[in-house]
């Protein structure tokens, strides 16, 4: 994916189960990642990016590092 694409993603959670899914189009999800951890009734969520820049093989590619941007950010909760 490069510039000028939107992703969504979305974070499900049932019971002790979380699972993550992202789209480009809404309709076509694909999914990111899974885990299974005890939560209480309060449960803190965010957004954290990173990534990996293989020095060995891309020496001085994007030097200042690189940023992910998020231009929107809605929580909705089942209850």
């Amino acid at each position: 994916m490069g510039d000028g694409y939107q992703v969504t993603l979305q974070l499900e959670v049932s019971g002790d189960h979380v699972k993550v899914l992202c789209t480009l189009d809404g309709e076509q999800w694909y999914s990111v990642g899974h885990t299974t951890f005890p939560m209480d009734d309060t449960v803190q969520v965010g957004v954290h990016a990173i990534g990996m820049i293989d020095r060995t093989i891309h020496h001085g590619a994007y030097p200042d590092g690189t940023a992910i941007r998020f231009t929107d950010f809605r929580m909705w909760a089942d209850q």
